[in-house]
């Protein structure tokens, strides 16, 4: 039997028990009675109303688990009485479900100052291993002072106890910044690496003061001990801003540098962020996500990290983030920058990058802030050419054009020989000045500045989406300025020949001019099938990335020849993509007609369909019109025709005539046609091919 009252306004509560001397007990606030867990905040009981409590009939017997507040005196109670400063004249029975199964025992190791009765209850059978029923926490979990958990670990208290979220007493010590219980029971045997189930932290994780975090480090805890996701006791305590612990962490070895989450990303201070960057923390170390200390300090408005990290040139992830993130981020860093303009060890400015990534808002920030137009960087570019080069056209409309821009194809390059025009520009073989190195470049004339420019620039936007060794490798692009005449330069790879240069030299042998229905050698056969099958390995990459050339003929095939044999073909590439589209772009029908080679356009985009719009053009469609362009070459490599290339194109001029009238797709009627006139010239028909010149020269 023990007993404790305390008077009103008294400082102190008396303990009495059996046998034993009175002890004057402070008494405790009512925040000290709160059984804190990291999901719940949970009241035990206040004791300034405390005036007596008696417990009966022993320590050792927890409260009613029934949760029933019975009534019927002549039962045993478990549990105690408690009456209130008022005195009420009947007693409130306290039953401890509420409570999760606790005992006295839980309750006044909770208590500072309360180890007396901590002591009492032990010595009446109180289990120091007892639990409660949620949580399974014991005493020595909810222990706050040294005495009482030196007492309990007496009395056989488990040290490493467990409770059901994998916390152990030196957990919850820690996480209270206990550092006399945390020395207590390391003393006794706790685990200093222990990890909690659910996240794998260790008791280091949640050190609050360096007096902690040394005396853990002293019992061997790992400053780099990883919980789940890689996060460290570093990282753990610079987000939390417990700017000691830092100190003790990084002075015993802790690594400032962790990949994908390194601890200057969760920085809450200038100072220390400041400490982290002088033991080696990385100031661009990146996230999962691509994010920067320095995107996240401008992200959560920590005003003196921004100005720390920006001291240290940090970078707020250009390239790394995602289009939005950037685009989101760059007017809100505009304010601490201080030079705009400042050049990095490639000579790009902070417009170069947005230029060369495509952040069309931020370049419209950055012009709009000052930011200078006509810096250029180590490969002599400035930001405009860099949005060009990229094909960025929409955001190469926010630049005015420098006027020493029209300069640049006369400074850098010579002119060796003009390789071809057409409907789109002018191609010219050309030496890079200073260096060994040709190019094919290709220039584009138009009047002014923004007039159809998205139309014009479309070949380099194309090429460059579709780099790959089947498509001809553009290198460079920009825009030269004389008198508001405007020439857009794409600068190419230099190929050997087009395929049609190549048809050509291979009709004038001699083997077929002298034969009226000449058939291709073995060699030239297999050579014809080779091309062709890299033909349509180049048609299909375009399709499988949503692309179609629209403008396909032997002119827009490029090849690169052996050094041994000019007839030996060493690869094939896609040119010229003027007039190309995404599948899911709009088009007209009538573009290749207009812009392309009449022959090699099925009837459908005969003058009768030029009305026709995008909105009737299908995904599949634009696919359909490569493939007949297809089947026009396949037909040229494999007849060796010389001096009948007009009536060849006037019998398909005939076909489409003819076609267009009936307003038929041309996998109908056109393949008929079309495979008559192969036939015939496959098989020496003179006659029937008579009869299809005949028909041509009536259909002009």
């Amino acid at each position: 039997m023990f007993a404790l009252n305390g008077d009103p306004g008294s400082l102190h509560v008396t303990l009495w028990s059996d046998y034993e001397e009175e002890v004057q007990i402070p008494r405790v606030a009512a925040p000290r009675l709160r059984y804190r867990s990291e999901d719940e905040l949970l009241s035990l009981w206040n004791p300034s109303e405390l005036s007596f409590l008696s417990s009966q009939p022993s320590p050792a017997v927890s409260g009613n688990q029934s949760g029933e507040d019975s009534k019927d005196e002549t039962s045993v109670e478990a549990g105690c009485r408690l009456f209130n400063q008022e005195g009420n004249q009947s007693p409130l029975k306290y039953y401890w479900h509420s409570l999760h199964g606790a005992t006295w025992l839980h309750v006044f190791s909770a208590l500072p100052g309360f180890h007396p009765v901590v002591k009492i209850l032990l010595a009446h059978g109180a289990d120091a291993n007892s639990v409660l029923m949620a949580s399974k926490a014991t005493p020595l979990h909810l222990s706050k002072t040294p005495e009482t958990a030196r007492l309990l670990l007496k009395n056989k208290a488990k040290v490493n106890a467990k409770d059901t979220k994998g916390w152990t007493p030196l957990y919850y010590a820690t996480d209270a910044d206990l550092h006399s219980v945390v020395k207590v029971l390391l003393i006794h045997g706790a685990k200093t690496n222990i990890t909690e189930d659910k996240f794998g932290r260790t008791p280091l994780h949640r050190a609050k003061s360096s007096g902690v975090a040394e005396i853990l480090i002293r019992f061997k805890a790992e400053v780099d001990a990883k919980a789940v996701i890689g996060v460290t006791p570093l990282v753990t305590a610079t987000k939390n801003d417990h700017y000691s612990v830092v100190e003790v962490l990084l002075k015993h070895g802790a690594s400032p540098n962790i990949p994908y989450i390194s601890p200057l990303h969760f920085v809450q201070s200038g100072k220390t962020a400041k400490l982290l960057i002088e033991h080696g923390a990385a100031v661009d170390s990146v996230l999962m996500n691509g994010e920067t200390p320095l995107y996240r300090a401008v992200s959560d408005n920590r005003e003196d990290v921004v100005q720390v990290l920006m001291a240290e040139k940090g970078s707020i992830g250009i390239g790394k983030l995602s289009r939005t993130k950037i685009e989101k981020i760059i007017p809100r860093v505009l304010p601490y920058i201080e030079n705009l303009d400042e050049q990095d060890e490639g000579g790009n400015t902070l417009l170069h990058s947005c230029c060369q990534y495509g952040y069309e808002d931020s370049v419209n920030h950055l012009l709009q802030s000052g930011a200078a137009k006509d810096i250029r960087n180590n490969e002599g570019k400035t930001a405009y050419e860099i949005a060009i080069s990229n094909g960025y056209f929409h955001i190469s409309a926010q630049f005015s054009l420098s006027s020493d821009s029209n300069v640049r194809f006369d400074r850098e390059f010579e002119i060796c020989e003009k390789l071809g025009e057409g409907s789109f520009g002018e191609v010219y073989k050309a030496k890079k000045i200073g260096t060994d190195n040709f190019y094919a470049i290709k220039r584009i004339s138009f009047e002014t500045e923004s007039r159809n420019i998205g139309h014009k620039l479309r070949e380099f936007r194309s090429a460059m989406d579709l780099s790959s060794k089947v498509v001809v490798t553009h290198y460079d692009a920009w825009i030269d300025e004389s008198m508001k005449h405007y020439t857009f330069n794409i600068q190419m790879e230099l190929m050997d020949t087009t395929l049609e240069d190549f048809i050509k030299r291979r009709n004038a042998k001699v083997c077929y001019a002298d034969t009226r229905f000449p058939e291709l050698s073995e060699e030239d056969c297999a050579t014809a099938e080779n091309i062709f099958q890299n033909l349509c390995s180049a048609v299909r990459f375009l399709h499988i990335n949503e692309y179609a050339h629209l403008d396909l003929k032997p002119g827009n095939v490029l090849l690169t020849l052996t050094e041994e044999n000019l007839n030996c073909v060493k690869s094939v590439k896609l040119a010229d993509f003027g007039m190309s589209a995404k599948m899911k772009e709009p088009v007209e029908l009538s573009s290749p007609v207009r812009g392309g080679t009449r022959v090699y356009s099925p009837p459908i985009m005969s003058d009768a369909d030029t009305k026709r719009r995008s909105q009737d053009v299908s995904i599949e469609f634009k696919q359909k019109l490569d493939v007949y362009a297809l089947g026009i070459i396949w037909v040229e490599l494999l007849i060796p025709i010389q001096r009948r290339e007009s009536f060849f194109a006037r019998v398909m001029g005939l076909m489409r005539a003819e076609l267009s009238q009936q307003n038929v797709p041309p996998s109908d009627e056109g393949d008929v046609l079309l495979g008559e006139l192969i036939e015939a010239m496959e098989t020496g028909d003179w006659k029937k091919m008579d009869e299809f010149e005949e028909g041509a020269c009536h259909g002009k």
